[in-house]
């Protein structure tokens, strides 16, 4: 593997960890807010789609991470980060920024050119 590679790969990671993280708080902010006592983000991400689509407990537990933010788009594009947390992810996001993933088109350049 060469270094570009190396290097998109390593940014792909890191983009997906923090995408699933984001995730992941965002069922939190869900989970508090509708004062479920369920285990953690996922579940109460499962619980709303379950309310909201009369689906399955098994059918939203196969979605993966790609699929749950297809379903969920309408309810993120108002949603973000609480202010809480962006301490935590902004050195994440800012990082992010400067370092973009083309997600589908693996030959877009992954750094700025300088």
């Amino acid at each position: 593997m060469d270094k570009k590679g190396a290097q998109f790969l390593l940014y792909k990671r890191l983009h997906d960890a923090f995408d699933g993280w984001s995730l992941d708080v965002y069922g939190e902010t869900l989970r508090e807010k509708n004062h479920w006592e369920v285990k953690n983000g996922r579940d109460a991400i499962t619980l709303y789609l379950v309310n909201k689509h009369h689906w399955t407990v098994d059918y939203c537990r196969t979605l993966s991470e790609d699929a749950l933010r297809l379903v969920l788009a309408e309810d993120l594009k108002d949603w973000s980060i609480p202010a809480e947390l962006q301490e935590v992810s902004d050195p994440f996001s800012k990082f992010l920024k400067e370092n973009p993933v083309a997600r589908l088109n693996k030959t877009a350049p992954i750094t700025k050119s300088k």
